[in-house]
């Protein structure tokens, strides 16, 4: 997980496995993990800190569907604006995937 905002802190566990381990990332932070229970979805569930557990999003690891722009973090009151963290899943190496959230470019 890539955290490329440079304002806001987020949250991560394997759905699932909650109780397990969370992994909290500050802005600029990179944290490489493998999932707590191997029997439990290779799905992440992440929020961003302070935004409250009705804001989180699912990241499919093992669905390469998502890949490119799986769902945006989001804030309280910016369900209808603009999406706080955006995020993107790629590739590295063949071996393992990359979710990477930044902050939204503007226009």
């Amino acid at each position: 997980i890539e955290n490329r905002s440079v304002m806001q802190t987020v949250a991560f566990y394997q759905k699932g496995a909650e109780d397990l381990a969370e992994w909290v990332l500050h802005p600029g932070e990179i944290h490489h993990f493998v999932f707590p229970d191997p029997d439990k979805p290779k799905v992440l569930v992440g929020r961003i800190c302070g935004a409250g557990q009705e804001f989180t999003e699912t990241y499919d690891l093992t669905d390469l569907s998502q890949e490119g722009k799986p769902p945006s973090l989001m804030v309280f009151g910016s369900r209808s604006q603009q999406a706080a963290l955006e995020a993107t899943l790629r590739w590295r190496g063949g071996l393992s995937k990359v979710l990477a959230l930044h902050d939204p470019v503007e226009d």
